[in-house]
């Protein structure tokens, strides 16, 4: 029941900060968010979860370094999609990831438990 626009006027015309965003830049896009950045300067999330985050986008002067950019980077760890044995597929990485740091976005199908049962009842049919 997420709605996942990707439209950045929607949400933000554009900032004209220059190179770099931060708090006390006047940025458009987050002067969005209370005029506090999501993000810290390594670019791992500061803000309680639940909050919505407006990332500097397309219509901004600011360059790719700035830092109110991080999802649009893409994933930057290495992950591992595997079969488990007992619960499915999952996934893993081989380093320690310190909290808040951005891993990658979930493009996947949302489904209940019980929808997720009944699928993997029916799947288990055709092993």
């Amino acid at each position: 029941g997420v709605e996942i626009v990707d439209n950045p006027l929607v949400f933000t015309p554009g900032c004209y900060c220059g190179t770099v965003c931060s708090s006390g830049s006047g940025c458009e896009c987050i002067r969005e968010m209370s005029g506090v950045s999501p993000y810290d300067v390594r670019k791992r999330l500061k803000r309680e979860v639940g909050f919505p985050v407006y990332e500097c986008n397309s219509n901004c002067t600011c360059d790719l370094s700035c830092q109110n950019r991080v999802v649009q980077h893409g994933q930057q760890l290495n992950l591992t999609v595997f079969k488990t044995a007992d619960r499915g597929w999952a996934v893993r990485t081989e380093e320690d990831i310190p909290k808040a740091t951005f891993v990658t976005e979930y493009v996947g199908e949302m489904i209940s438990s019980e929808v997720a049962e009944r699928r993997g009842m029916r799947y288990d049919r055709y092993r």
